[in-house]
């Protein structure tokens, strides 16, 4: 499957549930092998990264590849750390 696409169907359904009361408080993070790249580098970031940075809660990255890390943007191995972290809050 395209990974643009998986991207766009993921924004949309952010867009959506924030919209609504019931929803808003749903987290969407995006898992990825991003095999195109898109996610590796902060500046210049890609359109995929500036997306995933700006209109989800995170993203994971399951790569061999080095990934520039920010805040939003992170290997996968940070993935069960971020989510008891996140359990924990609740």
């Amino acid at each position: 499957m395209n990974l643009s696409f998986v991207k766009h169907l993921e924004l949309r359904q952010k867009l959506k549930l924030s919209k609504d009361k019931v929803t808003e408080h749903i987290k969407v993070f995006f898992v990825t092998p991003d095999e195109d790249g898109t996610l590796t580098t902060k500046h210049p970031a890609k359109k995929g990264r500036a997306i995933v940075e700006v209109d989800t809660d995170g993203s994971y990255v399951m790569s061999e590849l080095q990934v520039e890390e920010s805040k939003k943007v992170k290997m996968f191995e940070h993935f069960i750390e971020d989510l008891k972290r996140l359990l924990n809050s609740q």
